[in-house]
């Protein structure tokens, strides 16, 4: 596999590049992108783009704490959150002292999966 769709043209055209990663992203074909009205192509570019800036770890872009971009030194303070998800799935992982077999993952199914009801039953 090469020829003009290659790997190497994904590294030479960096305009073709974020067309794929949008398409990657929305799990369409490079075709189906293409016939988008321009502007709906712009957009999700433009939103490939700006996301791409995101910190990996917590999640802000660099011109939200630049003030000479429109942002503030203070743009955001550190807080805590408490999320009942990650509470039982963390208390699962302990009572297990940390060891699963490979390929075994903890998952957190919905109430109604595990009771055989509907989930209208089950509201307060």
């Amino acid at each position: 596999m090469g020829g003009r769709f290659g790997p190497k043209r994904l590294d030479a055209d960096p305009q073709f590049e974020l067309e794929m990663a949008v398409c990657d992203r929305y799990r369409i074909p490079h075709s189906e992108f293409l016939s988008w009205d321009e502007y709906d192509r712009e957009k999700a570019i433009w939103w490939m783009v700006r996301e791409r800036q995101r910190c990996r770890g917590c999640g802000t872009r660099p011109e939200e704490w630049d003030p000479e971009q429109g942002g503030h030194k203070d743009a955001y303070s550190a807080g805590t959150r408490m999320c009942p998800g990650c509470f039982h799935l963390e208390t699962a992982r302990e009572a297990g002292n940390g060891k699963q077999a490979t390929g075994i993952h903890l998952v957190l199914k919905p109430r109604r999966e595990v009771t055989g009801g509907t989930s209208a039953e089950h509201r307060p």
